[in-house]
């Protein structure tokens, strides 16, 4: 699981993880908002509960996203969370870098995406967004593995220390499973 406040990066990280380690990424946000004609509204919450309740049955996967409503939920089936907890000015910084990139280079993948424009409302949102409430929930959870990223150098020092053959070994076990079904 990838949590922590948003701007802080999550989304670059789990991208990045899940480049390197060849697990599957399932971005919350993508999956929590339906569009239509310009027009989100919360998808229906049933649907997005049922969806994570199939999704973390799964052995390896990698969530990006908080959620506290469902966060039990892949919280009960999770071995490794990385809590991202980035000094506010740094996530706001990130928030309005996001909005420059996605001005200057749209992706089609993204579409109208209100999340991806300037809201004074999600601005206060990071800045208010209580970091120590999200670490305190995963101390409920001791048999988790927790990485806290308090820093842009720890996240690459992180990545530094990340042997990229965990994508190939992964392929070699799966390949293995697969003769062993046949």
């Amino acid at each position: 699981m990838v949590i922590g406040s948003p701007g802080s990066g999550k989304s670059h990280f789990s991208a990045e993880l899940s480049y390197r380690t060849g697990l599957p990424l399932f971005h919350l946000d993508r999956n929590a908002w339906s569009g239509d004609a310009g027009k989100w509204q919360p998808a229906d919450a049933q649907r997005f509960v049922e969806w994570q309740t199939r999704t973390v049955e799964d052995d390896e996967w990698i969530f990006d996203g908080n959620y506290s409503g469902t966060m039990n939920l892949r919280l009960s089936r999770a071995d490794t969370v990385f809590c991202f907890e980035l000094p506010r000015l740094k996530c706001l910084f990130g928030y309005f870098r996001r909005l420059a990139a996605h001005a200057l280079w749209p992706k089609a993948d993204r579409g109208d995406d209100p999340r991806e424009r300037y809201d004074p409302r999600f601005i206060k949102y990071i800045w208010k967004f209580n970091q120590k409430e999200l670490i305190e929930r995963l101390y409920h959870t001791p048999e988790l593995r927790v990485f806290i990223f308090r820093r842009r150098r720890d996240i690459d020092q992180f990545f530094s220390h990340l042997d990229l053959s965990l994508a190939r070994e992964r392929e070699a076990r799966l390949k293995s499973a697969q003769t062993e079904q046949e």
